[in-house]
C-alpha cells in the first residue's frame, strides 16, 4: 500500500495510519489542523489520543509533514517549523 500525498491529505483534511503502543497495533485518525506559530501559520497532524513519541517521530519522517499528539510535536528528521509554512 503506498502513503498519499501531502495533497492528498490536505484534500481529505485526514488520514488514518497504524500505530504501534504497548505491543498493540491501533488505528488512528490524523486530522489537518492549521495553527498560527512565530513563523506563520503551518498545518500540524493532531490526534484525538496521544501515543508514543517514537512513532511520531516514525510517522512524521513517513509522511513529511509534523505530527502533534497530546503536548508533543515531531517533525520529520531535518526540518522545522519554518519549512512548513504556508504549505
Amino acid at each position: 500500500m503506498t502513503q498519499p500525498t501531502q495533497k492528498e491529505i490536505f484534500t481529505a483534511g485526514f488520514i488514518e495510519v497504524k500505530v504501534k503502543s504497548g505491543g498493540f497495533i491501533k488505528k488512528h485518525r490524523l486530522t489537518v489542523v492549521r495553527e498560527n506559530t512565530g513563523f506563520g501559520e503551518m498545518p500540524f497532524l493532531t490526534a484525538k489520543e496521544s501515543f508514543p513519541n517514537a512513532e511520531m517521530v516514525r510517522l512524521a519522517n513517513e509522511l513529511q509533514l509534523p505530527i502533534k499528539s497530546g503536548s508533543a510535536v515531531a517533525f520529520p528528521t531535518g526540518k522545522m517549523a519554518k519549512d512548513f509554512v504556508g504549505i
